[in-house]
């Protein structure tokens, strides 16, 4: 590989990782977000090349960004940076593969060096020094502690693990999609490491995904080991074990809906009820009103309260479009990738994020390379 373009796809994989918001930028992150955008965009504009099948949706993809572009209460250069997101789109998949792989890697290398942290500081109770950070959600009224790639509650026993991100759910749906676009290929070591990430994040989302490809795509003795597995644990674990709290009692229903679902926390369903048989449902209230009427969380329901349900259905189809044309004919990659896509949606419904963006981009490109050079190839010319 060219030195020059090994340099570039490590830069850009270093400006993804940082769209995910680790806690050591978290008090400049707003300032830094326009300057880490237009430099991934740079990176990026120079390998503009795009397939003649695929031409009529990246443009629809693109006109999306445009779309939402008009839709957020910010400045017209925040505008601008909407719309460049289509840069992306249009980029080499080659380029954009291959610095996501290595962004994995930045992944796989710093969560390690945070999951040995949090085995000397929460498993075996080690004192390291540490310093507190504020949050960075303002909504939150509790601080962190900060330890060298970790981060944890202070003053709140949590075994939950966090790596450098503010919520074990970072960790859990960054390791579920991952894995997914792999499928669970374990016998890539980077992938056990994964795996290990996700299931001590005990993101209940991160349990849920593993289960339902395991049941969907697993070969049936997979199948029926899991089911011994979930019945084994469910028949030994107490209702005073630690394992219960973190898994088992959020996997309980209330009211019609799963106790451990805190992403519509703030929301009243009844007034949700209400608002989807108004003509703002379909095409919202306006951006940031989703604090008025569900503050502290995180649902894909925000999104169709802020922005109305004919954009966020657009949104979902396009990229839903594109992953089919992408992907057919093999049904097994469509069906990962609808799970990957309304799995990210569900669980971090940030779509104006880079980093979530290409979380649910990336794993088309992915998944259709990986399906052609299996001996699939479509020959397709560029432009």
């Amino acid at each position: 590989m060219n030195r020059i373009e090994n340099i570039r796809e490590w830069c850009i994989a270093i400006l993804i990782y940082l769209f995910l918001q680790p806690y050591f930028i978290w008090g400049v992150y707003n300032q830094l977000q326009s300057i880490l955008t237009i430099a991934l965009v740079a990176l990026c504009v120079t390998s503009i090349n795009v397939r003649y099948s695929d031409v009529a949706y990246k443009v629809l993809l693109s006109f999306i960004f445009v779309w939402l572009s008009f839709k957020l209460n910010i400045s017209v250069v925040g505008r601008l940076g909407i719309m460049l997101y289509s840069v992306f789109f249009l980029t080499s998949e080659k380029l954009m593969i291959n610095s996501y792989n290595k962004c994995i890697k930045i992944f796989v290398w710093t969560t390690t060096i945070s999951a040995i942290v949090y085995l000397l500081v929460i498993v075996l109770g080690v004192n390291l020094p540490h310093h507190t950070i504020a949050p960075l959600n303002t909504l939150k009224d509790y601080s962190y502690d900060a330890y060298p790639f970790l981060v944890v509650y202070k003053g709140i026993e949590s075994f939950r693990f966090f790596g450098c991100f503010d919520e074990p759910g970072v960790i859990g749906t960054i390791c579920a999609v991952i894995l997914l676009m792999r499928k669970f290929n374990l016998k890539q070591k980077e992938n056990i490491l994964i795996l290990i990430f996700g299931i001590i994040s005990f993101s209940l989302f991160f349990y849920i995904v593993c289960m339902l490809y395991i049941l969907l795509f697993a070969q049936a003795k997979y199948k029926i080991l899991l089911l011994s597995i979930f019945i084994a644990l469910s028949l030994y674990v107490s209702q005073e074990s630690l394992l219960y709290e973190l898994i088992f009692a959020r996997m309980q229903f209330e009211d019609g809906m799963m106790v451990g679902n805190n992403r519509d926390i703030g929301l009243d369903e009844y007034w949700y009820e209400s608002f989807k048989n108004s003509e703002d449902y379909w095409w919202g209230l306006g951006h940031r009103t989703k604090e008025m009427y569900n503050p502290g969380g995180a649902s894909y329901k925000d999104r169709i309260i802020e922005f109305g349900a004919v954009f966020f259905f657009a949104y979902v189809a396009a990229f839903i479009m594109y992953g089919i044309h992408k992907l057919r004919p093999s049904l097994k990659n469509i069906l990962i990738y609808i799970l990957i896509i309304c799995s990210v949606l569900f669980q971090r419904p940030f779509i104006t994020n880079i980093t979530y963006i290409l979380m649910i981009y990336i794993p088309i490109l992915s998944l259709s390379n990986e399906y052609n050079k299996q001996g699939n190839v479509r020959l397709q010319n560029s432009i």
